[in-house]
């Protein structure tokens, strides 16, 4: 249990991935454990979950393209976004994409 008695949620907690798909996002970002900053990797796209995969596209190109088995999904307290955290193939290095939404429901 975390200082305020709730940890963030694992995939298989964060329910049902299908509130995430078709949403619209203002951008994404991308924070490297370990290294301070986030980099954006585009901007004004959607988030989708299909064919048990997170994608994300910006623009006319895919920034994020991952298998839900290898993320961790977890909602922003704010609401505003969601955090999709996973460990790189390439450099195996933690790695942590942030999507914002252009608009979201409370």
């Amino acid at each position: 249990m975390g200082l305020f008695g709730r940890r963030a949620a694992s995939r298989e907690e964060f329910g049902d991935l299908s509130r995430l798909a078709d949403r619209a996002i203002r951008y994404a970002a991308v924070r490297v454990s370990g290294e301070n900053g986030e980099r954006i990797l585009g901007r004004e796209g959607y988030l989708n979950c299909a064919d048990g995969r997170v994608i994300i596209c910006c623009g006319a190109r895919t920034v994020f393209d991952m298998p839900v088995e290898e993320v961790t999904v977890g909602e922003l307290m704010s609401r505003n976004g969601a955090t999709f955290t996973y460990r790189d193939p390439a450099d195996g290095k933690k790695k942590t994409v942030t999507a914002y939404y252009t608009s979201y429901y409370k």
